[in-house]
């Protein structure tokens, strides 16, 4: 049965909203390259470098160990991947804007599916003013784990709301955990943020912790056995 006219309009308006939010993201690191803070280069994107040609500057954050390789090492595998497509750094450098521009999207799809969850009309602008907001079109281009971890917090946070309103929710609960695990990997400071976010999801309901700490818990170990 095909879906009514509206209904694939909408859903091309969602399609084209996802790829407006990209296009502008690229557009405005390309055009407008800037720098907030020091740490988006030295702390992710020259030990990605590190990662992926074998050699750079290590500050003492990384000869310590005290800094996480994910982050520079999803970083590093896309420079490796990407260095033949121009000369020099070229060819990973804009890479790596495509890629970071491409992670800046979950908190424009998570607008229109918590927009469609409230049957909101017309999703697709709550995920367009999201797109254009200011802040997020200025980290799109940031390789902080702040951003990161910013990234993950309203995808969790929607999958907080499906598990307190949906009948079937152990799925939504194993969703929520993992993005929570993937913003206090990223950015550990956002724990006690979890933590308030978990216990009002899942109460005294015993069922519901095992799969939300099952997901936080896996991705969390992931990170401390990377490091």
């Amino acid at each position: 049965m095909q879906p009514p006219n509206w209904a694939r309009r909408e859903r091309d308006l969602h399609d084209a909203t996802i790829v407006v939010a990209l296009a502008f993201h690229f557009y405005c690191a390309l055009r407008f390259p800037n720098l907030a803070w020091a740490d988006e280069l030295f702390q992710t994107v020259e030990q990605g470098h590190r990662f992926a040609f074998g050699y750079g500057v290590i500050p003492w954050e990384f000869r310590d160990g005290i800094r996480s390789w994910v982050l520079p090492g999803m970083l590093g595998l896309v420079m490796k991947a990407t260095a033949w497509l121009g000369e020099g750094s070229a060819g990973y450098l804009m890479a790596l804007k495509i890629f970071l521009a491409i992670c800046s999207l979950p908190p424009v799809a998570v607008a229109m599916a918590w927009a469609r969850r409230e049957k909101l009309p017309h999703a697709w602008l709550a995920g367009l003013a999201t797109a254009f907001w200011f802040e997020l079109v200025y980290f799109s281009s940031k390789a902080l784990t702040e951003v990161f971890a910013g990234y993950a917090i309203p995808v969790a946070l929607y999958w907080c709301m499906r598990a307190r309103e949906d009948t079937l929710h152990k799925r939504a609960l194993l969703y929520a955990g993992l993005a929570w695990g993937l913003a206090v990997g990223f950015r550990i400071h956002l724990a006690p943020a979890a933590g308030v976010a978990m216990l009002f999801t899942c109460r005294a309901d015993l069922k519901k912790w095992a799969p939300i700490l099952a997901g936080g818990g896996a991705v969390v170990l992931a990170f401390g056995l990377l490091d």
